[in-house]
């Protein structure tokens, strides 16, 4: 076993500096320890080429992008659980704030960014067919309340409801709802205050607490 650490360490020094594979005392490797070796550094390349594969694309189409890191592309902070994807996402936006759109990647999986008004007012109304599907998935069966909210519905589904949901949100319906959207909100806000008050639970460990017994009473339903 600690020959293995041994290779481990080596290998990772190998892989993020200029150091020799080899070490000095190499003749106490066995040929066993340098086919694990080898095999642990072509999976490591392997693994580095598949989620850097993307990397270049916006590159090649000419689009600004915001450099990757291998493996975790733009979400690095999210992988290591510093931050959440909706404030990363704010972060970049803010700092590309004299382009139109800017290149992103989540993990291997390259995304845009749309920052102009009217490129959204496209995507999201006259282009909205080409642009209808989402990347959220959820499983309405096993996630009834996330798996049939507008922003994880998918294909027909969501163009259906779309039509149908078109002609409640104009703008002077939209302004007559402010007002109950308001109350609603401050409902809300009074009742997790009151809920948290003494102090065991924070707000937003209510809320998990809270959709996770939603979610057991719709599962107990299939």
């Amino acid at each position: 076993m600690t020959c293995y650490r041994e290779i481990l360490r080596i290998s990772y020094n190998t892989l993020t500096t200029n150091t020799p594979f080899l070490p000095n005392n190499v003749a106490d490797l066995t040929v066993p320890d340098i086919l694990f070796d080898l095999c642990y550094r072509c999976l490591l390349h392997w693994l580095y080429l598949h989620f850097t594969r993307n990397f270049n694309l916006w590159q090649k189409l000419g689009i600004p992008y915001v450099k990757p890191t291998p493996f975790v592309g733009n979400l690095k902070d999210c992988a290591l659980q510093k931050t959440t994807i909706g404030e990363q996402l704010q972060k970049i936006y803010n700092e590309q704030s004299d382009k139109p759109y800017v290149g992103i990647f989540s993990f291997d999986k390259h995304s845009l960014l749309i920052r102009d008004v009217e490129l959204v007012k496209n995507i999201l109304v006259r282009d909205f067919q080409t642009f209808m599907d989402r990347t959220l998935a959820f499983e309405d069966k096993f996630d009834p309340l996330f798996g049939n909210i507008m922003v994880a519905l998918k294909g027909q589904l969501l163009y259906h409801f779309r039509t149908k949901l078109t002609s409640v949100f104009t703008s002077r319906k939209l302004k007559m709802m402010f007002y109950v959207v308001d109350t609603s909100g401050k409902e809300v806000a009074e009742c997790l205050k009151k809920a948290t008050a003494d102090g065991k639970l924070s707000q937003d460990q209510y809320c998990y607490k809270l959709h996770c017994k939603i979610k057991r009473q719709k599962l107990k339903k299939f």
